[in-house]
């Protein structure tokens, strides 16, 4: 799921909390491999300010990446680790299907919904650390030595579609991979507020794998998803 466009003149004020210190937390917790930060300088013709600096932080656990901008190194690192933590952690899938539902309230602003996250990604910490919750479920290593116990030959023709430059699009080219591991889609589109689809793409597999993201964007995630998980 693409992150929220966030507004750069607008700094939050509740990044105080050490999300990423978080995000670490959490993947050693359910042994998901730690994240890696990698931060950039944005090009000045790509500034909303030209003279003002902007970064843009990359933050990767295995094959999910996700970013986070700002005029400061560290809310971007944070921003990153707030959209990564929302990711494995299934907030995205619950902030789904609450801006599915028709609602009259207000719309919330970005830093409200940092807020929100923070309160939840609290809460689970103290309800696990006290014993509460069970952590346990499908790891992803679990997920990875799935892929990657495929048959041989089912692996190789994914591979060929992979490396092939014959497609016309990024779904033909999804829709023919997912064709050559012998997986079938259930693809539907979601209620939004954007003008862009909302797509769905659950994979009819032995595991659960669900993407849901923008259609112009959905089919190379999920190119990208495979790719890693059949190395």
């Amino acid at each position: 799921m693409p992150c929220n466009r966030m507004d750069l003149a607008k700094e939050p004020t509740n990044l105080d909390c050490d999300i990423l210190e978080e995000l670490r937390d959490y993947c050693v917790r359910h042994e998901i491999p730690v994240p890696s930060i990698h931060v950039d300088i944005v090009d000045v013709e790509q500034r909303a300010a030209p003279d003002v600096p902007e970064f843009v932080a990359c933050c990767s656990v295995a094959s999910i990446v996700r970013f986070g901008k700002s005029i400061k190194k560290r809310d971007a690192v944070q921003r990153a680790a707030v959209e990564m933590l929302a990711v494995i952690s299934n907030e995205v899938h619950e902030l789904q299907v609450d801006s599915a539902k028709p609602s009259k309230e207000v719309p919330k602003t970005d830093d409200e919904l940092e807020s929100e996250r923070r309160k939840k990604f609290k809460t689970y910490r103290e309800l696990t650390d006290t014993g509460i919750v069970d952590s346990k479920g499908l790891r992803l290593c679990d997920r990875h030595k799935y892929f990657n116990n495929l048959y041989p030959s089912l692996k190789e023709a994914a591979f060929m579609v992979i490396r092939s430059d014959e497609f016309t699009s990024s779904k033909d080219k999804a829709l023919s991979l997912l064709s050559a591991l012998k997986i079938t889609p259930s693809i539907s589109v979601l209620k939004s507020i954007s003008n862009e689809p909302l797509t769905c793409i659950e994979l009819n597999c032995d595991i659960d794998v669900v993407f849901v993201a923008l259609e112009s964007s959905i089919y190379d995630q999920v190119i990208e998803y495979l790719r890693n998980m059949l190395i």
